[in-house]
């Protein structure tokens, strides 16, 4: 089945991902010639550290040094003139830094470093981190790397699986405008930066959203399926087993809604597109939903929530410090008579999940969807680029970027992108600053990849400008990798915007 060029609205939105639970071992840099950041936390006071990096992957049982100690050592002990050795502090901290040769060799080398405290309580060893993973390179540049992906992939999620380890989900090869679901997955490890195959899903999923769950598995819900058609299907990744299984489906076919996981577990579903007409634009933004679904770990199943005050798709759903969601913007249509008339919305509202409710509150100063939204370190949410003016033209690519302080429940002003553009890859870095990597100029219909690349600091409240990258690209997955740095996987790449396999790596 064709694409019209309003499917990819939905295609383009960025998913909700999930964070892997806190490791007490942090690593920072990587960089050649710079220093790299040893960092425990979380221990007993005063108590030993040991440091122990590899360049490879083991399965050393702790039994060998304590037959009451079931856990496993995950690096090898190969290079024993990297090991660490020293005592936390007062307060359970222990910190080192070491210099990085600048010597051209150790280029695209992967450390691997697992800290354990000790003694414990019971057994010999007390805290026994996960695995934390540095890369060392050229800092401050993208570098190309030389692996592959099996196949070319955008529009994935990324599933942290620990020790610096991603499952890469579905998504679609193909061009921008003509993506080609696929059900496989494939393990990225951050290490070596290779590629491995991963466990099918139950169907393909060119667009789904991705969310965490508290008991660890995680939750993929709508999407189209190899037809481009939305699904109303779900299922689970259970970590424990390694799979996908089949979940419960929701009542409307979904594509391009978006995902949160709540503060008590369940996952609320929102907007979104209920079906693809081709060649029927009208028809397309027509079938845009306005209702809600819950899912509720409780019952594992999904069940009605209040309708959104309007129809929604390629918007945000924020999570807020105080449970409440945040929803903003996206495409929207007014009926005048019977006609459904399209159009950008800057209208936002709240979900309430103690009340149930969807409550309206001020809206954006400009009309928006396929924007970058990232919650700030005080709570506050930054909304930066997508795209709006007249959807009649197929849109514009914007450079505005505004704040919002649930505080207030307003909306300010903030500095704008160097350069517009919508569908930007972003995360939040551990200082805090939001990243916007890539994404697209022209109009949704023409997307013309971009490389600009810029971070954005609360403190100043100003962008600065990243390095660009080699090419432009759009609808990448974006990894923010343990030591600090960024992986981007896939993506559309040239004038047509074509699936790639390839990926690129920055060290700050």
């Amino acid at each position: 089945m064709k694409i019209s060029f309003l499917s990819i609205l939905s295609v383009l939105v960025t998913p909700v991902l999930a964070t892997a639970a806190q490791n007490p071992l942090h690593t920072e840099g990587g960089g050649l010639g710079q220093n790299m950041l040893f960092e425990v936390q979380g221990a007993r006071p005063s108590s030993g550290v040991l440091l122990l990096t590899s360049s490879q992957r083991a399965s050393i049982p702790l039994k060998i040094v304590d037959p009451k100690d079931s856990r496993i050592l995950r690096v090898g002990l190969e290079l024993p003139a990297l090991n660490l050795l020293g005592f936390a502090d007062a307060s359970g901290n222990f910190k080192v830094t070491l210099p990085i040769p600048n010597q051209i060799s150790l280029k695209g080398l992967g450390l691997l470093t697992q800290g354990l405290t000790f003694p414990g309580s019971g057994t010999f060893f007390d805290l026994v981190s996960d695995v934390a993973v540095t890369v060392v390179d050229t800092p401050k540049v993208w570098n190309a790397r030389p692996t592959f992906s099996a196949v070319a992939r955008a529009f994935t999620t990324n599933l942290p699986l620990g020790d610096g380890k991603h499952l890469i989900v579905a998504g679609g090869s193909g061009s921008l405008l003509g993506q080609v679901g696929h059900k496989t997955s494939e393990i990225f490890d951050e290490a070596f930066g290779t590629f491995a195959k991963g466990p099918d899903l139950t169907i393909e999923r060119a667009v789904h959203t991705q969310s965490a769950l508290q008991d660890g598995r995680f939750l993929m819900a709508g999407g189209v399926d190899v037809k481009n058609d939305p699904q109303n299907t779900s299922e689970y990744y259970d970590p424990k087993t390694q799979s996908f299984v089949k979940g419960p489906t929701m009542a409307s076919a979904r594509m391009g809604h978006a995902a949160t996981t709540l503060n008590d577990g369940r996952v609320l579903v929102t907007g979104g597109l209920s079906k693809i007409i081709t060649n029927d634009v009208l028809g397309t933004v027509g079938s845009t939903l306005s209702s809600t679904e819950i899912w509720d770990p409780k019952t594992g199943l999904w069940t009605k929530g209040p309708n959104l005050s309007r129809p929604r798709v390629g918007h945000s759903s924020t999570l807020l410090p105080d449970g409440r969601v945040l929803i903003a913007g996206g495409l929207t249509y007014t009926t005048i008579i019977i006609i459904k008339v399209p159009a950008f919305t800057n209208t936002c509202e709240i979900y309430d999940p103690v009340k149930n409710t969807m409550t309206s509150v001020s809206g954006m100063a400009t009309a928006r969807c396929l924007f970058a939204a990232e919650a700030l370190v005080d709570g506050r949410v930054l909304v930066a680029g997508g795209v709006g003016g007249s959807i009649t033209s197929n849109g514009t690519p914007l450079a505005q970027s505004e704040i919002f302080d649930p505080k207030t429940g307003n909306w300010t002003a903030s500095a704008a992108l160097s350069a517009a553009r919508g569908l930007a890859a972003t995360t939040r870095l551990r200082d805090g600053r939001i990243v916007l990597v890539g994404g697209a100029a022209g109009t949704i219909d023409k997307p013309v990849p971009s490389a600009v690349c810029e971070a954005f600091d609360s403190t100043t409240g100003k962008w600065a400008q990243l390095a660009s990258l080699p090419t432009g690209r759009v609808a990448g997955t974006l990894i923010h990798q343990q030591a600090g740095g960024l992986a981007l996987i896939g993506g559309g790449s040239g004038s047509s915007a074509q699936s790639v396999r390839s990926w690129i790596f920055l060290i700050p």
